[in-house]
């Protein structure tokens, strides 16, 4: 009998760590990081005490996943502020801190306005330990709190903000303040509440000057004027 060719098992994939997440090597490579992650996970507040009190976990407490998400991150999501507070007590992670910029690059102060009402007292625990109210997300919107807040209509939580320093001036990467966004999704109860400046969208002069901070190279492209007759220029008769 012919023997039978045995299937050759596929090698694992490996993960990619994007190139823009800053993770220093000797984080990366720690075995520790899987066992730590998977306890803040499972919001196992004991097991995450022991681990930092006696086994020396709280130097990689601020250790990210493969999406740049750190333990508050991960905490946020989950609307879980036991976890959360569990965490800020070590005070070795910067609650600032923003995921990757190849999925948004949101600080954990962004998540918990997409939450809306249901996470309030997240979002207050996060402003009340110093996350910046005015924080702009690494993406390419760049948009703050507030802008999130007034595209939703989360006014109660645009109120929590604005009492923490929240701005209703700051623009996002297309030159938009919060009002617009409020007035783009008819939600005119938040500028009226807020008290916001007027809305203010990008001028294309705006806009060609946020393509210039961009890119210093950048050079506004030439018009070209279409030639009598309406042949393409450059073609030759036969």
């Amino acid at each position: 009998m012919a023997k039978k060719k045995l299937a050759k098992k596929k090698a694992p994939k490996k993960v990619v760590i994007p190139p823009d997440s800053k993770l220093p090597a000797i984080v990366a490579a720690d075995p520790r990081n899987a066992t730590l992650l998977h306890t803040i996970t499972a919001g196992d507040i004991r097991s995450l005490n022991r681990l930092v009190t006696h086994y020396n976990y709280k130097p990689i407490l601020n250790t990210v996943d493969v999406n740049g998400s750190t333990a508050i991150h991960i905490a946020a999501k989950k609307n879980d502020c036991t976890t959360l507070e569990a965490v800020l007590q070590y005070g070795t992670i910067d609650i600032n801190a923003k995921e990757f910029r190849v999925i948004g690059g949101k600080g954990a102060v962004h998540i918990a306005c997409y939450g809306g009402p249901l996470f309030m007292r997240l979002l207050e625990l996060l402003l009340n330990n110093g996350a910046n109210p005015n924080l702009k997300t690494d993406s390419t919107i760049g948009e703050t709190p507030l802008h999130i807040c007034c595209k939703f209509g989360f006014l109660e939580a645009g109120k929590l903000l604005m009492s923490h320093g929240a701005t209703g001036t700051v623009l996002d990467n297309f030159g938009n303040n919060a009002a617009y966004w409020a007035y783009q999704n008819r939600q005119d109860q938040m500028t009226l509440s807020l008290d916001l400046p007027v809305a203010k969208a990008a001028t294309a002069d705006d806009l060609l000057a946020l393509m210039k901070l961009k890119n210093p190279k950048f050079k506004i492209p030439a018009l070209t004027k279409k030639k009598k007759g309406g042949k393409a220029p450059g073609k030759k008769k036969k």
